[in-house]
């Protein structure tokens, strides 16, 4: 999200190229934003997932190149407005849908994200700061990669935006997962040569 620089308005606006969520022959579906302008909020509906038409074009989000409009009061922000508010730290982030998979039936399907989803996000959010204080110390060095990115213009842009380390391309629950997968792979390293394998071998598997 980026904050609507209207000043009358001030809205988040979540940066949306496209709103579909399945996009298949026999299946679509898609977020509608419904505008709350008197809460100045944007709010979703799930459409399609029930046979129910989808009536607008999910193929207009609120963002291309950079250059956002505001669904709230239809203002717009210039490509270079929107880099400078990522690099000021201005941007967030919003979790609109959830997507759903029973281990019993086939495909997926969706909801929108509720409290329970938010709180269970916030809990990830603390493991991954305790995780990585753990790890630091253990390690002696971040296990979140905080090398910095290259910039490449034209083929990977994103240190205009602020993002200038290999870290700041995840949110805080992928980070968690990362750091805990490097966590366990070292730990199967070091359970492989305790059972007298090749180092060679465990090294090559591990790495």
């Amino acid at each position: 999200t980026v904050p609507c620089q209207n000043p009358a308005c001030g809205a988040k606006i979540p940066l949306l190229r496209q709103t579909w969520l399945a996009k298949k022959d026999n299946k679509k579906v898609a977020l509608r934003m419904i505008p709350d302008r008197a809460a100045r909020r944007v709010e979703f509906a799930i459409v399609g997932q029930n046979g129910d038409p989808i009536d607008f074009d999910p193929e207009e989000g609120t963002v291309s190149r950079a250059k956002v409009r505001c669904p709230i009061c239809g203002g717009t922000i210039d490509d270079k407005t929107t880099r400078r508010l990522f690099r000021e730290g201005k941007a967030g982030q919003r979790m609109a849908a959830v997507v759903l998979h029973h281990p019993g039936r086939a495909g997926k399907t969706y909801r929108l994200a509720t409290e329970r989803d938010l709180e269970a996000y916030r809990a990830a959010e603390a493991a991954l700061e305790a995780k990585r204080r753990a790890l630091r110390d253990e390690w002696g060095m971040d296990p979140v990669p905080d090398e910095p990115l290259p910039l490449m213009s034209g083929v990977f842009n994103v240190p205009i935006y602020g993002l200038t380390r290999w870290g700041d391309l995840f949110n805080a629950r992928q980070k968690l997962a990362l750091i805990t997968f490097a966590e366990k792979v070292r730990q199967a390293h070091a359970r492989m040569l305790e059972a007298g394998a090749d180092p060679d071998f465990a090294k090559a598997v591990t790495t």
